[in-house]
């Protein structure tokens, strides 16, 4: 998994460019449908000064998390080959000049269908499929520190869900085992305690200076091999992940 972050113009706060790139790491091909990605449920830091850490922490046997969109089935079935990667975004739109990325050419795009039709279904990007959804008018993951999961189960809308200890928040539980990637991002290197990953699936967590600042994280490459790129995977955000500015328009 590689997690990017937020980026700013003059103008305003732009999140629009939010992505993920997903890169096959193995020596066989690997299947899309039916996998899936999702945000964890939790703050990220003492964002207000009040904040607590989530309530599901002590629970290792699940990541809580908030949305789930996932990979449709195709047939044939839709592969990714050993050593490549696929886009996932936010939005499909060419984000210049508002940021430095052209996503008009991803795998994939979280498209919110809604009845005000305030989320824009970009023609030449495919839709993830939409299974849990908590949010606003896009998939917008928390700009303080997102922690996102790639997982397989056999029916994602058959997961269980809880209602917060506060009444406020329906969150989905996915079983630890069927974690398959995770990355954790928090508000800043003193924000450990609002870890919300177990530390089975990602052992600590990686941060950037701040909001809007042209940041993003990026796996380190352990080495390269007959010039493919080996990314270090020890599931643990802060030895894989390295941190990088500006962001680099991905393949």
């Amino acid at each position: 998994v590689e997690l990017w972050g937020i980026t700013d113009n003059s103008a305003a706060h732009y999140f629009h460019d939010q992505f993920v790139e997903l890169h096959n790491k193995a020596t066989h091909p690997i299947t899309l449908g039916g996998l899936c990605l999702a945000d964890v449920f939790g703050v990220s830091g003492d964002i207000n000064g009040v904040e607590d850490p989530s309530p599901y922490q002590s629970d290792p046997a699940f990541v809580y998390v908030e949305n789930i969109w996932c990979f449709p089935a195709h047939d044939p079935p839709q592969q990714v080959a050993p050593g490549q990667s696929i886009l996932v975004v936010q939005d499909g739109a060419n984000h210049q000049p508002d940021s430095p990325l052209d996503f008009s050419g991803a795998s994939y795009e979280a498209f919110n269908q809604r009845a005000d039709e305030r989320d824009v279904d970009w023609p030449t990007v495919e839709n993830l499929t939409r299974v849990s959804f908590s949010g606003g008018y896009d998939w917008l993951w928390t700009v303080f520190g997102p922690g996102l999961i790639l997982f397989d189960v056999p029916d994602p809308a058959a997961l269980e869900s809880v209602i917060t200890p506060d009444g406020f928040w329906e969150v989905v539980k996915v079983p630890s085992p069927a974690v398959l990637e995770a990355v954790e991002a928090l508000m800043d290197a003193n924000s450990g305690r609002f870890k919300r990953i177990p530390a089975s699936q990602d052992a600590s967590f990686i941060h950037v200076g701040g909001t809007y600042t042209l940041e993003s994280v990026v796996r380190r490459v352990a080495a390269t091999i007959h010039g493919r790129p080996i990314y270090q995977d020890t599931q643990d955000s802060a030895a894989d992940f390295l941190v990088q500015s500006p962001p680099t328009q991905p393949f």
